[in-house]
């Protein structure tokens, strides 16, 4: 538990070291479909962005999206398009496994609303 701790208090900085040494770093939402084998293989760095726990962004994403969408797909839209969460900020690639429309909508509309370079993967 104590090597998970530290790994998850220094992640960014580590995750920021890494770009400043040219490394890229490419983000994916969770649910098993991205492998990340592809992300290593090409020399990136696989981040999961799995945010959540601040009720505000789920309201946020309420300017994008119908409140029917699932609030952990309402969160990502609402970290995504705040443009201040440090995760989403420094991946060069967000890849989104498109498997229903809830997660299709994070894909749709951080592409349409932000600079966060968005590639749909799976049946779109």
């Amino acid at each position: 538990m104590e090597r998970l701790n530290v790994h998850l208090k220094n992640r960014l900085a580590d995750l920021s070291k890494a770009k400043a040494e040219g490394r890229k770093i490419v983000g994916y939402t969770p649910g098993g479909y991205m492998p990340e084998e592809l992300i290593l293989a090409s020399g990136a760095i696989p981040l999961g962005i799995i945010r959540g726990g601040d009720h505000s962004m789920v309201e946020a994403a309420g300017a994008y999206i119908c409140r029917w969408i699932d609030p952990f797909c309402r969160a990502q839209i609402g970290y995504g398009t705040s443009g201040e969460d440090p995760y989403y900020n420094i991946i060069d690639l967000l890849v989104v496994p498109v498997t229903d429309n809830n997660i299709r909508a994070i894909s749709d509309i951080l592409a349409y609303n932000t600079d966060i370079n968005i590639y749909p993967f799976g049946v779109t």
